[in-house]
């Protein structure tokens, strides 16, 4: 099973080497099989803490419990039965309706100056909650919040509808009408998220799930690349 990540592409993947695909039962008779992978679009949001899962639990639970082969994580999570692989670090953004903020679109804003605007935040089950009041303590600033509620989605249409702002990763702007909001990288080095493909053991992985891996990160990292995922950096892998 891949991890649920807002599927609107689908990518086929040739193994076209067979020792690749060994314990594949097709690989006695087919010289290489053919693996559909559902990923990601590559126009999409950030891979999101905003998930889709009948399951109604956090992909790092369904990875443990192996109902997930592979997950993308935002922290560094070292729980046994796991490999990851840091793949990218995103910076945050103040994103907020056009004249809330006096600075031009663009102009990095700091923690301080955010106290007086009302905030749109996730829940604090959500690993970004704790980043961004962690970003306000260091400040010093009580932020204000606006509204708390889950879902990318809905967040980001309050805030389109509403005066007010939020913290997230670039890759938000995605789900932003044109010219709506502004943009504000945060002036804060220690506020960013990590991104981590992980997975359950390698030697666990079947060969569409080994598949799928090697697409997931190529697709990450040809994203920052191009331009497609704003104030993301590739590490080095």
């Amino acid at each position: 099973m891949i991890a649920p990540m807002c599927v609107s592409v689908r990518l086929s993947v040739l193994l076209a080497d067979r020792h690749r695909c060994a314990r594949c039962p097709c690989a006695a008779v087919l010289p290489r099989c053919r693996v559909s992978v559902a990923l990601l679009s590559v126009c999409l949001i950030s891979l999101p803490q905003w998930y889709t899962s009948s399951e109604h639990l956090p992909p790092g639970e369904l990875l443990t419990g192996r109902r997930l082969d592979l997950a993308v994580l935002f922290q560094n999570d070292s729980s046994q039965g796991r490999s990851a692989i840091p793949v990218l670090d995103e910076r945050l953004f103040l994103l907020a309706r056009r004249g809330m903020v006096a600075l031009p679109d663009g102009e990095p804003i700091t923690m301080a100056q955010l106290g007086s605007l009302p905030q749109a935040v996730t829940s604090k089950a959500h690993g970004l909650r704790a980043w961004v009041e962690a970003a306000f303590e260091r400040a010093g600033v009580e932020p204000w919040i606006g509204v708390e509620v889950d879902g990318l989605t809905t967040l980001m249409d309050l805030v389109q509808a509403n005066a007010l702002a939020t913290i997230q990763p670039g890759a938000a702007v995605a789900r932003v009408e044109s010219g709506l909001l502004s943009m504000h990288p945060i002036d804060d080095p220690f506020l960013f998220r990590r991104n981590l493909v992980y997975c359950i053991n390698d030697e666990e992985l079947s060969p569409a799930a080994l598949a799928a891996r090697v697409v997931l990160l190529d697709v990450m990292r040809a994203l920052v690349r191009n331009g497609g995922w704003p104030g993301a950096t590739l590490l080095d892998s």
